[in-house]
């Protein structure tokens, strides 16, 4: 990257999945890494883990070149987007930046992860949170358990999935790992950390381990698993299943994950009526 002389860079942002290695090949970078801003010189070699805030420039009447290797993704995307948005000599918006930038796996530092974690636990799309029932009656009808899920960016849903167990012959396919599949075939992972996954069901562990490796950070569910646990033991049996919450897992992430539920139970359990005890 070619920095110029008196240019500030970016505001400061984050990364959920990407990883950067910054190396300094000519002049002198303003870099600021966690909150601390300092001059690094020719040579310098920085790493910046996903999930803490960044930004580069020069603010001098200095140019510097400086190396950056992006892992585990690239964000050409994002730098081609940002070219074809604003042309040289066209005047830059920050909001249309933002936008951007929330596309591509990024997201200006005033609402960072913590932000997230401080939203209102009753702030989510109610018809999206139907949805994600009806995609569970749905499974459920072709022979499948009655689990849905779907992901949404902006409050529009990019894409939807239903448990496919029996019909894939695939016992991890639940429905938010059948959603984590369709956005990585769809080459939509960049966008997980934007969005919010719906799900009828609080996910299990397995499905969290999933959502979080995919770049997921907020979730709203309706079903708890301690409902759904109740639901499915027969009278007299020992219940079968985790004890522990997704909010328990999520909350241990680093960077967390924000779990937002359960919600609307008595209609999230109507598709498991009847089906795990007749």
């Amino acid at each position: 990257m070619h920095l110029e002389a008196g240019w500030d860079g970016p505001p400061a942002h984050v990364h959920e999945r990407v990883d950067h290695l910054w190396y300094v090949l000519a002049g002198e970078a303003l870099l600021t890494i966690d909150g601390r801003r300092d001059r690094y010189a020719q040579g310098s070699c920085l790493f910046v883990p996903a999930g803490t805030p960044h930004a580069f420039g020069t603010g001098d009447d200095s140019a510097a070149a400086m190396l950056q290797v992006d892992t585990p993704q690239s964000l050409d995307g994002y730098f081609r987007e940002l070219v074809e948005t604003f042309p040289p000599g066209l005047p830059v918006d920050p909001a249309r930046v933002a936008d951007i930038m929330r596309r591509h796996d990024t997201r200006p530092r005033d609402v960072s992860r913590s932000a997230v974690a401080r939203l209102d636990p009753m702030e989510h799309n109610d018809a999206l949170l139907t949805r994600s029932f009806e995609l569970a009656a749905e499974a459920r009808a072709a022979g499948d358990h009655p689990f849905g899920a779907l992901f949404e960016v902006d409050g529009h849903v990019v894409a939807e999935a239903r448990n496919r167990i029996y019909s894939d012959h695939d016992m991890t396919a639940h429905a938010e790992t059948a959603l984590v599949l369709i956005l990585e075939r769809e080459h939509l992972l960049d966008q997980a950390g934007g969005g919010t996954l719906y799900a009828s069901c609080e996910p299990c562990p397995m499905c969290v381990g999933a959502m979080f490796w995919a770049g997921v950070r907020r979730v709203v569910f309706g079903l708890s698993s301690a409902l759904l646990m109740e639901l499915a033991t027969p009278p007299g049996n020992t219940p079968v299943g985790f004890t522990i919450t997704a909010a328990e897992i999520g909350g241990a992430a680093i960077p967390p994950m924000h779990f937002d539920g359960p919600h609307r139970e008595d209609e999230a359990a109507i598709p498991h009526h009847g089906f795990w005890v007749p």
